[in-house]
């Protein structure tokens, strides 16, 4: 039996099919897009190297991760966000701590 759908119907069916690709694929974009680092990012990563570096004065890496902490506020100072803060990752990373975000 072969049934015909009127034409409404059937460009009802595609914007519908449609709309749901369209919303899942956003929702996967948004799912995979990395924050941005801003100023506040590196106060935040700044003020937790700080406590890392307090916390372990005796850290095998500590000169490694106060060179990186040096350089991080540098950048971050000069408006380079994103490089200044892979230079904190790293100082916290020197001193076996997690950054929290």
């Amino acid at each position: 039996m072969n049934v015909r759908f009127p034409t409404a119907y059937r460009y009802a069916v595609m914007g519908f099919a449609a709309a749901i690709t369209v919303a899942s694929a956003s929702s996967v974009i948004a799912a995979t897009k990395k924050q941005v680092p801003t100023a506040e990012t590196c106060k935040s990563l700044e003020e937790q190297v700080d406590a890392a570096i307090a916390s372990h004065p005796k850290a095998s890496k500590l000169a490694t991760a106060s060179k990186h902490k040096d350089e991080g506020t540098r950048l971050c100072s000069d408006g380079n966000y994103k490089e200044g803060s892979k230079h904190l990752h790293a100082a916290l990373k020197a001193l076996g701590v997690k950054a929290v975000n």
